[in-house]
C-alpha cells in the first residue's frame, strides 16, 4: 500500500464538478478589449469599469505584458510622472489593476473604486467566500489598513461620486489593525458575506473615510512623494462557501498512465499537494497530473479552506500490465475426443461479464450471464437445455471489463464441427 497525501487549500474533475465555481468575470484581468497604453485605462479589462464612469480622474489603472515596452503601464516595468520607473508582476498570469485608495491635502478622502458584474445573482442567505490580493505599488505615498469588497445591487453607482469615500460599511474587509505595506508579495483579504439576495455587482476598494483609515507614510524611491495611497489588485474571487473538497473520482490505470487529479484551474481555488513522506508541496495548483511508474493502492487526501474545512478523498489503483490479451478461437469441434471439445477462450486482466451465442437466424442458443459460472470451457457446443447443437457457423458476443473496469465488448463469428 502506497499513500499519497494532497492538502488543497481553497478560498473557494474529472466528471462530477467541472463547473466553474468563481462567480468573478475575468478575476484576473487577462481578457482585455485593447492593451493598455496610457493612465485611466482600467476598463480595458473585459467586465471592469470604473464606479464613477463621467470623471476620469476618478479611473483605475490597467497594467499588462502586452503593453509598450518602458510605457506607463507595461509589465514588469512600468513608468510614472518624472521619469521614474517601477516594478511589479501579476499575482497570476499577465495582468493587473490599481486603484488610488486613500488621499490627502487636495485629495482628501480621495477614492478610485473598480465594479464588475457577477455571473449571476447571489442567492439569498446563500454564505458567500469573498476573496482579493492586493500589492503596495511603490509609487504609493502611503500604506493603509482598508480595503474590501462591496456586493452592490445597483443603487451604490447611481448615488454615489466615486472620487471620494463612499462611508458604507464594506461587505469584507482587510484586518483593521493590519497596515497593507508589502510592496513585492501579494496581500490576501478574504472573508465570509451572506447575501440578501438582489445583489449583483461587486466592488473593490477603501470604503472608509480618512478618518476611519489608519495611514502611514511612505518614502518614494529618488525622494519622490505622492499623497494618494495606490495598489495594484489581482485574482478576485466569489465562490459559495459550500463548495466541498473534490479531489476526484477513484480510478485505475496501467504504469505509464496519466490522470489529471482535482479540480479544473481556477481563480480562487488555490491548492498544496504533498506525500505522507514529505511535508514539502510538490504542486501549488488546484489539480495535478498523476503518473503512474509502479503498481500499487495511492491515497489522496484533499483539504479544502473555502472559508470553512472540508476534506475528500481519491484513490488510484495502478496495475502493471492492462493488456487484454483475449484469445478467441474460430472453430471447435465438440465430438468428445478430448482435444478441441470446447469453444474456449483466454482473457488476462478482466472480467467477463456475459457470453451470448447465435445461430444464424439469430436466434439464442446458450448463454451465460454470471462470470463465476464461467470455467475454461466457455460453450460446449450445447444449447442452454443442453440439447447438442448442429454443425455450422454461430455468431457470439462477448462483454467484459477490462482492467481499468471499462466494459467492452467483442463480436465474431465460429465455426462448430462434430
Amino acid at each position: 500500500m502506497k499513500n499519497l497525501l494532497a492538502i488543497c487549500i481553497v478560498f473557494t474533475a474529472t466528471t462530477k464538478l467541472v463547473a466553474q465555481v468563481n462567480l468573478v468575470l475575468n478575476p484576473s484581468f487577462e481578457e482585455v478589449i485593447e492593451c493598455p497604453d496610457d493612465f485611466s485605462q482600467l476598463k480595458r479589462a473585459n467586465n471592469w469599469d470604473n464606479l464613477n464612469t463621467f470623471n476620469e480622474v476618478c479611473f483605475g489603472e490597467l497594467y499588462s505584458t502586452c503593453s509598450p515596452t518602458n510605457s506607463i503601464c507595461h509589465v514588469p516595468n512600468y513608468q510614472f510622472f518624472g521619469g521614474q520607473y517601477f516594478y511589479q508582476w501579476p499575482r497570476t498570469g499577465n495582468n493587473f489593476i490599481a486603484i488610488e485608495t486613500y488621499g490627502v491635502i487636495d485629495f482628501y478622502n480621495w477614492r478610485n473604486y473598480a465594479i464588475s458584474k457577477l455571473k449571476e445573482m447571489l442567492i439569498k442567505d446563500m454564505s458567500y467566500c469573498g476573496k482579493v490580493y492586493v500589492n503596495l505599488s511603490n509609487l504609493s505615498g502611503y500604506s493603509i489598513n482598508r480595503f474590501g469588497l462591496y456586493f452592490d445591487n445597483g443603487s451604490l453607482p447611481g448615488n454615489k461620486d466615486a472620487c471620494y469615500a463612499l462611508n458604507v460599511n464594506s461587505h469584507i474587509d482587510n484586518s483593521s489593525g493590519n497596515i497593507l505595506s508589502d510592496t513585492l508579495g501579494w496581500m490576501k483579504i478574504v472573508g465570509v458575506y451572506v447575501a440578501k439576495g438582489d445583489e449583483y455587482n461587486i466592488i473593490l476598494g477603501n470604503f472608509f473615510s480618512n478618518s476611519n483609515t489608519n495611514a502611514l507614510v511612505k518614502s518614494l524611491p529618488l525622494g519622490g512623494y505622492d499623497p494618494l495611497a495606490y495598489y495594484n489588485i489581482d485574482d478576485v474571487s466569489v465562490i459559495p462557501i459550500d463548495v466541498k473538497a473534490w479531489a476526484g473520482n477513484d480510478v485505475t490505470l496501467c504504469v505509464g498512465d496519466t490522470v489529471r487529479l482535482g479540480r479544473p484551474q481556477e481563480v480562487g481555488l488555490e491548492c498544496l499537494w504533498y506525500t505522507t513522506t514529505n511535508t514539502t508541496p510538490f504542486s501549488y495548483n488546484s489539480d495535478v497530473l498523476f503518473t503512474a511508474t509502479e503498481p500499487g493502492t495511492y491515497t489522496l487526501i484533499q483539504k479544502m479552506d473555502n472559508c470553512q474545512i472540508s476534506f475528500d478523498t481519491v484513490t488510484v489503483t495502478v496495475v502493471e500490465d492492462c493488456n487484454d490479451l483475449l484469445t478467441l478461437p474460430n472453430v471447435f469441434t465438440p465430438n468428445g475426443d478430448g482435444t478441441n471439445d470446447a469453444f474456449s477462450f483466454t482473457l488476462k486482466n478482466g472480467t467477463v461479464k456475459t457470453f451470448a451465442v447465435y445461430n444464424r437466424w439469430g436466434n439464442l442458443v446458450a448463454e451465460v450471464l454470471e462470470a463465476t459460472k464461467l470455467t475454461g470451457a466457455a460453450w460446449d457446443g450445447h444449447t442452454t437445455a443442453g440439447e447438442p447443437c448442429n454443425d455450422g457457423v454461430y455468431f457470439y458476443v462477448l462483454e467484459y471489463t477490462d482492467a481499468k473496469g471499462e466494459l467492452k465488448t467483442k463480436r465474431g463469428y465460429v465455426s462448430l464441427m462434430r
